[in-house]
């Protein structure tokens, strides 16, 4: 698993060019790192929304969909980041879960980390069709340069599994 953490002057500057350079070199030996990347943003903790609701991390990310919209072919769904990055392309509501809401105390017991995992959250998305055929479209050509057939069903398949097309 290769972790990748934008650091938060990254995205105040809306800064593409190392991470462009990144997924450049992946794209050459894409086969070996299928769903192998995890991102993260570092300096938000002291922000209240989630990383999907910052305007600032929403279009670092839609810019990082326009230069490389095959980008979920890298992206693992490992505790949902695949659907965190799709959430900033997405309208998106968050819904609270009460049934399934517990106290800090009681995750740290049951060693949950509820920044990771949030099993206490759910999130309904809603991607424009245009996006998503955009999507599907580069999947399906970087699949073929790839020579990886599998990779486009899977991914589209977890993806259309969560979201509505609108």
């Amino acid at each position: 698993m290769n972790r990748l953490t934008i650091k938060k002057a990254v995205i105040d500057n809306q800064e593409l060019i190392a991470i462009k350079r990144y997924f450049t070199n992946l794209s050459s030996e894409a086969n070996m790192h299928f769903q192998s990347v995890f991102i993260d943003f570092e300096g938000y903790d002291d922000v209240l929304e989630q990383v999907y609701e910052v305007k600032e991390i929403r279009t670092w990310v839609s810019s990082l969909f326009d230069a490389f919209p095959y980008l979920l072919y890298f992206i693992t769904p490992l505790y949902n980041n695949d659907l965190l990055l799709i959430a900033c392309l997405c309208d998106t509501e968050t819904f609270i879960d009460a049934e399934h809401l517990k106290t800090n105390q009681e995750y740290d017991q049951q060693h949950i980390d509820i920044f990771l995992t949030a099993p206490h959250m759910a999130l309904d998305l809603k991607m424009k069709r245009s996006n998503y055929e955009h999507i599907n479209m580069a999947l399906q050509r970087f699949q073929y340069l790839s020579k990886d057939r599998h990779a486009t069903p899977i991914i589209m398949n977890r993806l259309e599994s969560n979201i509505s097309i609108i």
